[in-house]
């Protein structure tokens, strides 16, 4: 076996004087859920519950490696079979960091992330050159971007003679998803399409913190419990679970790139429904929010995020006005990134487009065991499974395997005889247009209340 060298990308950003390095992985296959040596109840939904409790406890492993930006990305192409996910790290160049120590410290941290992937149950493959690397970076020409956000709403209160206003950022809540209706939308889409999902470690600024506090404040409990009704109760608890989960905070970027809008807005909304399903119960949770892109600049750094794996800020934002505000939409805990930087789940059997091992990961440590398993000397991070995804047959590019077919069946059988033709596209129910965040009628408002 030779080891492979991740291939660093320096990349070089408006804001910052030094360039940031990227490093990327390939997650060739998923394990088997039913027989992972991290899980250890006999029930098949407890088991799914802890797969998912993993990856939470997975990202909250994030926050500790400050300076990394993490992009988990899902790629469907016509060029490939299935659906290729990967993982790409953007790596922050700190001042007074010479090239050559530069160089290593991206390095050991290619290294920390194989390692820590490794030991809750995932095998990553290094991205060891250029086109590999490209092929999650940019892998078409996007035709259409979005981004999916969390609905903003405005609400204004009266109070004896005076008019408030309250900026409410409504989040999702975790609940339990396989992720697997998004990955068959990804297999049978119309055109190629892109997922990007980018999380970033960060802290609350001074300003932030003072809001939180002004918000949750006795003055404002009495002003939205007695004067408001139900709606400002709830705005007044989503700032209380802001105040309590945002101690270990991450910048999350959700977007969205295809070859056609139709694509877009399909997979867009197969997304939005997993991110908002079994939450219609929930008070203060609202469906999330697809957003495009209004004009050439909104275009130009909504696809400069996808392509530098980093979050610019776009389109209208309700939070604005305030800087202790303007970031709200973007600030999630380790439990709601959970929900979007999310690897799917293989429940009962195969996930559509995705191959599945029952093989535990060379090198790994159990969260919940504390012992280590040593199978080869080969360190993760220097692993040589094949990190640029396989192309199909040349004479059909799209063939897909048949529903109920495994899909390493699928491709045993693509070696050996012809492919059947693909399966027709499945057509959900018709999708609106692009949605729209509506101002309130503009009043003369004597005081801001947050």
């Amino acid at each position: 076996m030779t080891n492979v060298t991740p291939f660093i990308r320096y990349v070089n950003l408006s804001h910052k004087t030094e360039p940031d390095a990227l490093v990327g992985f390939a997650l060739p296959y998923l394990p088997d859920m039913l027989t992972s040596r991290w899980l250890s109840s006999v029930d098949p939904q407890q088991r799914l519950v802890e797969a998912l409790h993993l990856q939470t406890r997975l990202i909250s492993n994030f926050w500790h490696m400050h300076g990394t930006a993490w992009d988990l990305r899902f790629v469907a192409t016509d060029d490939i079979p299935g659906i290729a996910i990967g993982l790409l790290c953007r790596i922050h160049h700190f001042p007074h960091n010479d090239k050559r120590r530069f160089q290593h410290h991206c390095l050991s941290i290619a290294q920390q992330t194989a390692q820590l992937f490794a030991d809750y149950g995932y095998e990553l493959s290094p991205l060891g050159d250029e086109r590999s690397l490209s092929r999650y970076l940019t892998p078409f020409p996007f035709q259409a971007v979005g981004e999916i956000r969390k609905t903003e709403e405005l609400p204004s209160f009266a109070d004896a003679y005076t008019v408030y206003e309250v900026y409410v950022p409504y989040p999702w809540q975790w609940s339990v998803q396989t992720r697997l209706r998004l990955c068959e939308a990804l297999l049978y889409r119309q055109s190629n399409c892109l997922i990007s999902v980018n999380l970033e470690p960060t802290h609350l600024t001074q300003q932030e913190h003072q809001h939180l506090q002004r918000a949750t404040s006795s003055r404002l409990q009495n002003l939205l419990h007695n004067t408001t009704g139900s709606n400002g109760r709830e705005a007044y608890q989503v700032y209380m679970d802001y105040t309590h989960t945002l101690q270990q905070p991450y910048l999350l970027r959700i977007s969205i790139a295809a070859a056609t809008s139709q694509t877009l807005t399909h997979i867009g909304r197969i997304f939005t429904d997993e991110l908002h399903t079994h939450q219609s119960t929930h008070k203060g949770s609202r469906v999330p929010t697809l957003c495009y892109p209004q004009n050439q600049q909104e275009w130009q750094w909504a696809c400069s995020s996808i392509a530098n794996t980093t979050c610019i800020p776009w389109g209208e934002n309700l939070g604005m006005e305030l800087p202790g505000t303007a970031r709200l939409r973007y600030l999630v805990d380790e439990k709601m990134a959970s929900m979007a930087f999310r690897l799917p789940v293989a429940k009962d059997s195969d996930i559509p487009g995705i191959p599945v091992r029952s093989l535990t990961p060379l090198v790994g440590t159990s969260p919940t065991s504390g012992t280590a398993t040593r199978r080869s000397t080969t360190s993760p991070a220097m692993s040589t499974t094949p990190a640029t995804p396989t192309t199909v047959s040349q004479q059909n590019p799209r063939q897909l395997p048949d529903r109920g077919t495994t899909w390493a069946g699928w491709l045993r059988s693509c070696l050996s005889r012809p492919a059947k033709p693909p399966q027709p596209y499945r057509r959900y129910q018709s999708d609106p247009g692009p949605p729209s965040l509506r101002r309130l009628p503009e009043t003369t408002h004597a005081a801001t209340a947050l």
